[in-house]
């Protein structure tokens, strides 16, 4: 039998949900007996489980060694040409755009940023496989990717990870570049309909499949609650944990015997820390590193809270469904929250950016037992919206259709 061969494109295989997305799915494909390669092209960083039968390629032309984490993979570094400058015509033509439009500068400039840095060695690779087809992850990726595919055989698809409403300005040349760019694909995911509609101009299939639940999680606790509040996720802009630390700034003082423990590293770990000490909660904000127990340490907490501006679907969020706490969530750009978080059934809904919202529904959750134990019952069923081998079924059907369902709709 012809065996489906695919090829993942994304930077590297770090602690991102996007990651964890890809690899839940690289993985579920590699079970079912598809032959499966995945690109890195920024870093040879994996820090997640890797299926025996996937083969890991990294473009590089450095030799750059291996960090796999507690993988035991047997990945493969693979040289390829990389051009490192732009050649005479190229910055000719550059510098002649930038004497007379800013903004074709702007594009251009991004352009050929990209063709160099990812395009040139992902075309490459992609020639040595015409018969595979080709799944990019994230937008630079992704634009790089469809660049590539220019004048390669290869179906191609690319995958939001984020919303893009809010991941670039109106006047960000990247937008330009999607509209550009993202026609040649065969087709496209999104985690929300939010998300798809954005791309009203593309005329291509679009699929809307949300993050599937990984691995096993605890039994729901049940019973009286720690008086702790719970948050994890990447410590970056995008998940704007001043603000939840505004919020529970808020109600520090009416709430003496309640801490927040917020489970992660980032860029702004140190910045936060500061925050909380000028805040007067230094003692009551404890930062944890990332904790592969943490669904177990923290499945009795009072409630989990997500701060963020912005999501494409959080697996936080999904991950604290499915352990059992009530969850209080931003109405994020993106609508991932909204997507899966219904109000009062199984979990709260407040506007982005609004401390004293956000504070109010911590508020109500810890001042209402019954509240807290109708959310956290609902909110388990989500084992079964989201199991992974349901979620990847409906992958592998949107790439490898059956004969009879061709034109069908997972949306």
């Amino acid at each position: 039998m012809f065996s489906k061969k695919i090829i993942f494109l994304t930077y590297s295989l770090c602690t991102g949900g996007a990651e964890r997305r890809l690899l839940s799915i690289a993985n579920g494909f590699a079970e079912r007996g598809a032959q499966v390669k995945i690109v890195l092209l920024d870093a040879p960083l994996v820090s997640f489980p890797v299926h025996s039968d996937i083969e890991l390629v990294f473009l590089d032309s450095e030799n750059r060694q291996w960090d796999l984490r507690n993988n035991t993979a047997t990945p493969k570094i693979i040289p390829c040409p990389i051009t490192p400058n732009l050649n005479f015509l190229e910055k000719t033509r550059l510098k002649i755009t930038q004497l007379f439009s800013k903004s074709s500068f702007a594009l251009e400039e991004m352009r050929l940023f990209l063709r160099q840095r990812y395009t040139l060695r992902i075309a490459h690779f992609l020639q040595q496989h015409p018969d595979a087809l080709v799944l990019s992850f994230m937008s630079f990726c992704n634009v790089s990717t469809m660049m590539a595919l220019q004048k390669l055989p290869n179906q191609g698809f690319f995958v939001e990870c984020t919303s893009p409403f809010a991941e670039f300005t109106p006047e960000h040349p990247m937008n330009t570049l999607k509209r550009r760019y993202y026609p040649r694909a065969q087709g496209a995911f999104f985690q929300t309909e939010e998300n798809r509609d954005f791309y009203d101009y593309l005329d291509i299939q679009k699929w809307v499949i949300a993050n599937p639940l990984q691995g096993h999680y605890p039994d729901r606790h049940e019973g009286r609650r720690r008086k702790v509040i719970a948050s994890f996720a990447r410590l970056d802009k995008t998940k704007n944990f001043p603000l939840m630390l505004e919020s529970f700034a808020l109600l520090a003082a009416d709430f003496p015997d309640y801490s927040l423990e917020i489970y992660g590293e980032g860029t702004l770990k140190k910045s936060l820390q500061a925050q909380a000490k000028e805040l007067g909660l230094n003692s009551r904000v404890v930062f944890h590193p990332f904790d592969t127990a943490l669904h177990q340490k923290i499945k009795d907490c009072a409630l989990y809270v997500s701060s963020s501006d912005r999501e494409g679907m959080s697996n936080s969020m999904l991950e604290a469904l499915a352990i059992g706490l009530p969850c209080v969530c931003t109405d994020c750009a993106g609508g991932g929250a909204r997507a899966i978080i219904k109000p009062y059934e199984n979990g709260l809904l407040v506007p982005m950016r609004d401390k004293q919202a956000l504070a109010a529904a911590m508020r109500e959750i810890i001042e209402n037992p019954n509240l807290a134990e109708t959310l956290s019952k609902n909110a388990v069923k989500i084992r079964q919206d989201l199991a992974l081998d349901k979620i990847i079924s409906l992958w592998w059907q949107a790439l490898w259709p059956e004969k009879d369902t061709q034109t069908s709709k997972l949306s």
